[in-house]
């Protein structure tokens, strides 16, 4: 690795876009580095399926590229503004396809079902119960997640998971800091219903 490579690893996400915009492209590959791991986790949970996640991540990072030249570092951090262009692409790609994550139940109880084969298979079977409680959890925790309203779950997933303030989900969905607020306490307040109601049955 050049040293000039290895600087870059260092710099901030908005030095690197001012980099990226003089014409220096090395600087959006240490960009998509950083953040194809953060965006494929988002999309999974939005969207559910692997290979969706996949191409929209790649859609992201090509508007990046396309659009990089009006990102402005002194109005906002960047992965504000890369969540903003990642929140519409799963706005346009429900809209488009006009799918639901409810549908997406099915694809998870399979996941579900080969964990629950693996763990089955595992040698060490004192520890075979604990592992699919979590497992169970973690499969319900995504099946209530996918049922909340597109908004909310975009913006619990952006608070919860990829650690946005509120200021910050303000500015990527376009909204109000009162407006996040109101969505953060109805899906948390869905989630909990919604997992009290799996837990009993």
């Amino acid at each position: 690795m050049s040293l000039a490579a290895k600087q870059l690893k260092y710099e901030a996400d908005e030095e690197l876009m001012s980099c990226f915009q003089s014409g220096d492209n090395s600087a959006l590959e240490e960009i998509v580095s950083r953040y194809r791991k953060p965006l494929f986790n988002f999309f999974y949970r939005m969207v559910g399926r692997r290979e969706t996640a996949e191409d929209l991540v790649q859609e992201t990072f090509l508007k990046v590229y396309r659009f990089g030249s009006t990102f402005r570092g002194t109005e906002a951090k960047f992965s504000t503004w890369l969540y903003s262009v990642a929140s519409n692409q799963c706005k346009d790609y429900f809209r488009s396809s006009a799918r639901r994550p409810e549908t997406y139940a099915e694809e998870l109880e399979k996941e579900l079902a080969e964990n629950f084969e693996s763990v089955l298979a595992s040698p060490f079977s004192s520890s075979v119960e604990n592992h699919l409680i979590r497992m169970e959890l973690q499969a319900a925790l995504k099946l209530v997640i996918n049922s909340l309203p597109e908004k909310e779950r975009i913006a619990i997933l952006l608070r919860e998971y990829q650690g946005l303030e509120y200021k910050e989900i303000a500015q990527a969905l376009c909204c109000p800091i009162g407006s996040v607020k109101v969505l953060l306490f109805r899906a948390r307040k869905r989630l909990r219903e919604r997992l009290e109601n799996f837990i009993i049955e």
